[in-house]
């Protein structure tokens, strides 16, 4: 697997389990 391909994976995974916005905007609120 590429970098590339990677980062997209984790960035997916992350995005399901609704923790991409926490991560990239930890001072957010957020629906929990």
């Amino acid at each position: 697997m590429s970098d590339t391909e990677k980062r997209e994976w984790l960035l997916e995974m992350l995005k399901e389990e609704k923790q991409f916005e926490f991560l990239s905007c930890p001072n957010c609120d957020i629906d929990t």
